[in-house]
């Protein structure tokens, strides 16, 4: 049995794109559950709720909740040994690069880049029997996975020099250290393997590779981070191919 925490990002990519349904039949292939903590929770619904534009992305999320499709753990020592991880995790992750020239002793302005729903998210993980957190949110998965490629987009986002606070790094990345993430794209994917797009399916080649790379795409331009260039390639390894440029 696998479960996939999952970051209120990748939810709203799959919501975006009328992909919710695709949840139950993979939750049934897994034997897990995708679960949510209570801060994505509000994220998703509470506040959408409130607003004409993302109103029925909220609704759509409703109904997978009242279906068991997306979980939230009920468990109060649970919800309370998540809530004290995550307040540790936002201290480290926001206090880790400071923009600007460190002047008597202080630091520049340390980058706040680390959110309640992701921290709950990554905390959640250590206290479910999984380590996989769903994620598309471009910036958590850099901190996760190349904080050092992230110092560079916060330098060239910035134009400023960006000074690394090696403790907080060194204690997040501790945390951390065992979580897999994955994205609404390979979410996609899986369901594309397992047979869930066959009714989009016709005859031909040319179709199934539109049909892998329109998923893609669209999930691309919901907010998921992932680039032209890595959809190319997995719409090559899907079908065998070999791109031109690795010829």
């Amino acid at each position: 049995m696998t479960d996939i925490v999952c970051d209120a990002s990748s939810i709203i990519s799959l919501a975006t794109n009328c992909l919710l349904w695709l949840l139950p039949s993979l939750r049934e292939r897994m034997g897990g559950n995708f679960i949510i903590p209570p801060s994505v929770r509000r994220e998703l619904i509470d506040k959408p709720l409130k607003s004409t534009r993302y109103r029925f992305e909220a609704i759509r999320v409703v109904r997978a909740l009242e279906q068991g499709d997306i979980v939230i753990p009920e468990d109060p020592e649970l919800k309370t040994r998540v809530a004290v991880d995550a307040e540790q995790l936002l201290s480290w992750g926001n206090s880790i690069f400071a923009i600007g020239r460190p002047r008597k002793g202080r630091s520049g302005r340390y980058a706040k880049i680390f959110h309640l729903g992701e921290a709950e998210a990554v905390a959640m993980t250590r206290h479910m029997d999984t380590n996989v957190l769903l994620i598309d949110e471009k910036t958590t998965r850099f901190l996760i996975e190349d904080p050092l490629e992230l110092e560079r987009i916060i330098e060239r986002r910035t134009k400023a020099k960006v000074f690394v606070n090696e403790h907080s790094l060194q204690q997040f990345l501790d945390f951390t250290k065992n979580v897999q993430i994955i994205r609404s794209a390979e979410v996609a994917l899986a369901a594309y393997e397992a047979g869930l797009f066959r009714a989009f399916r016709s005859d031909g080649i040319d179709q199934e590779r539109n049909i892998v790379s329109g998923v893609l795409h669209a999930i691309r331009n919901s907010g998921c981070a992932i680039g032209s260039s890595e959809i190319d390639d997995y719409v090559s390894l899907e079908f065998g191919e070999v791109r031109a440029d690795e010829e």
